[in-house]
């Protein structure tokens, strides 16, 4: 019968994969075809079942074997990877740093800034079992429960691979380098533990994650849901490449809404008529409204001000939003990733970007420096994927993936 199908962490199909199916009377053996799937000769039932295959990691898990649906076993091909958990926090909090390697490796810590500055070196890595430091993914689709890496054999104190966040706030790496050789990068965003400026700069990290395909979905990619069988060659399977109408965004101009806001100094425009069409974004040209865009929903705070909107068809133009918040603060958003590309050659872009810089940057706000960071909570700015982030800034919402200031 069919099993079920296995595939690697992109949802590629996994050939010549072997497998035991282990019952309390027997074991059956298998090995997985060119299209990943797997037919051996069991019953529906559990059994404890072990795979694995060159290039990759072996596990055990346990399976409920079901005739009428197939399973999806996923194996983690040998690498180098990592990251921080949680990947956002203050200066002084903890993080763990969850890596995939499958021999020894060093590990550093790096500030990034105008420039690249070493920090300090974490240490060595070798817990001296066969491929100690090897991690295994969930089954199924773990893009939706998470990776679950540091969860099997670091229970101990002994083990823990916990780092306290620095005092000075910012953009951090860990740069990892195995004993062969092989390199691999991972961020760790810090804030301060209380405000220290005026204007607080976000990091989009929640839009980070919505086109990282590790795992085999994104905003690219399996969008929606994964199909019922792995990729065994994306360019004559998957619909991105497959269907000629696919693509689904594209870039326009703003048109004015409200000519009163101060934003729109020196730009000479008026309500109703429209900038933003001079563009760098080579492939997806058109202007700074574009590609993806955010804008006002229910969920958006009561006093949002609504200064344009983007005149891409359908409804999709971005929304440039501004409103202040209950501590003083304020909040920009043009709500398009193209806006930064047309800076440099869209005039009326410029002079807005300039105006919204010099207005925070030299606005008074009264006991600033009293305030303490926000807790995790609903995101109220524009559109957001996600409706709540662990902010990295003072008013926080992740949601705006461009200029998108916040003040307070």
């Amino acid at each position: 019968m069919l099993v079920g199908y296995v595939s690697d962490e992109r949802y590629v199909a996994v050939p010549d994969a072997l497998f035991e199916f282990r019952s309390f009377d027997r074991v059956v053996v298998a090995r997985s075809t060119i299209s990943g799937a797997i037919y051996a000769d069991v019953q529906p039932g559990e059994y404890q079942v072990v795979l694995g295959c060159d290039g990759f990691g072996s596990k055990l898990v346990t399976v409920h074997v079901r005739a009428d649906q197939p399973y999806h076993f996923r194996l983690l091909s040998d690498g180098l990877l990592g990251y921080m958990w949680p990947k956002c926090v203050a200066s002084g909090e903890q993080s763990e740093f969850r890596v995939h390697a499958i021999e020894e490796y060093e590990l550093e810590l790096w500030r990034y800034g105008a420039e690249k500055k070493f920090v300090r070196r974490i240490g060595t890595f070798d817990e001296h079992g066969p491929r100690a430091n090897m991690q295994i993914t969930p089954d199924g689709d773990f893009t939706q429960t998470g990776i679950q890496w540091n969860r099997f054999g670091y229970h101990g104190a002994a083990l823990s691979q916990a780092i306290e966040a620095p005092e000075l706030s910012g953009l951090y790496y860990l740069h990892a380098r195995s004993k062969s050789g092989a390199y691999f990068s991972f961020p760790w965003i810090v804030s301060p533990r209380r405000p220290t400026a005026p204007i607080a700069v976000l990091a989009a990290d929640i839009t980070w994650n919505a086109y990282n395909s590790f795992g085999g979905r994104s905003n690219y990619i399996h969008a929606d849901q994964f199909p019922e069988t792995p990729t065994v060659n994306a360019r004559l399977e998957l619909s991105r490449y497959t269907d000629a109408e696919h693509r689904t965004y594209d870039s326009d101009s703003y048109q004015v809404i409200d000519d009163g806001h101060w934003c729109f100094a020196e730009t000479g425009l008026g309500s109703g008529e429209t900038f933003g069409e001079k563009s760098l974004h080579q492939r997806i040209p058109g202007g700074a409204s574009g590609h993806e865009t955010d804008k006002i929903t229910p969920r958006s705070p009561p006093n949002v001000r609504l200064l344009a909107k983007g005149t891409n068809p359908d409804n999709g133009g971005a929304e440039i939003i501004h409103f202040e918040t209950p501590n003083g603060g304020q909040v920009f958003s043009v709500g398009s990733i193209a806006w930064p590309a047309c800076i440099m050659v869209d005039q009326a872009v410029s002079t807005i970007t300039a105006n919204v810089i010099r207005r925070f940057a030299n606005r008074t706000i009264p006991d600033w420096r009293s305030l303490t960071m926000s807790t995790p909570a609903p995101c109220t700015t524009s559109k957001c994927e996600t409706g709540y982030a662990k902010t990295t800034t003072l008013q926080g919402c992740l949601a705006a993936r461009s200029v998108h200031v916040a003040v307070g």
